[in-house]
């Protein structure tokens, strides 16, 4: 017996939920499009595993841990930088784009606005404040310049963040 999706499901999902997706279009999209969801978030947490596996043989301790501060915090500052715009762009333009495309338009330029300054203020907060950061909270001055490149990175997280097209 080939090992098909729809077999997969059949083997794993009690009867009365199989026959529930099978009958319904949207429940085999739904299905299928979890299942690669799935794949997809497997395949991304097993490649990063991989990976720190990798940079832990590389840099060492010391560096291994540098690295995972300097990528909890570009996590973290970007996080706020962006302050919840994907999740306002992605309501606004499922309630608005068949309806209100100009309205859609200038909300999006707003948007867009809004990220580019707040995505701009973090940045340069963060670029600013680097040496400080490097030096007294993280006493790793060495990191200083790192940060300075995280700035960059936090500027532009929330401006590609709302400059995805829509269609």
């Amino acid at each position: 017996m080939a090992l098909t999706l729809t077999s997969f499901a059949k083997a794993l999902l009690p009867s009365f939920v199989y026959q529930r997706l099978v009958a319904s279009d949207i429940g085999k999209r739904l299905a299928r499009g979890s299942f690669w969801s799935l794949i997809n978030a497997l395949s991304i947490k097993s490649l990063a595993l991989i990976q720190a596996i990798i940079l832990a043989r590389i840099l060492g301790v010391t560096g291994f841990g540098e690295w995972g501060v300097l990528l909890s915090t570009s996590a973290t500052v970007s996080m706020f930088a962006s302050f919840g715009l994907g999740p306002t762009i992605t309501t606004h333009v499922a309630r608005l784009k068949d309806t209100e495309k100009k309205r859609l338009g200038r909300l999006l330029g707003l948007l867009q606005s809004a990220a580019f300054v707040l995505g701009l203020a973090a940045g340069c907060s963060l670029v600013l404040a680097a040496k400080p950061i490097a030096e007294k909270l993280l006493d790793a001055p060495q990191l200083a310049a790192p940060l300075v490149v995280i700035g960059i990175i936090v500027f532009l997280t929330p401006v590609s963040g709302v400059s995805t097209p829509i269609e």
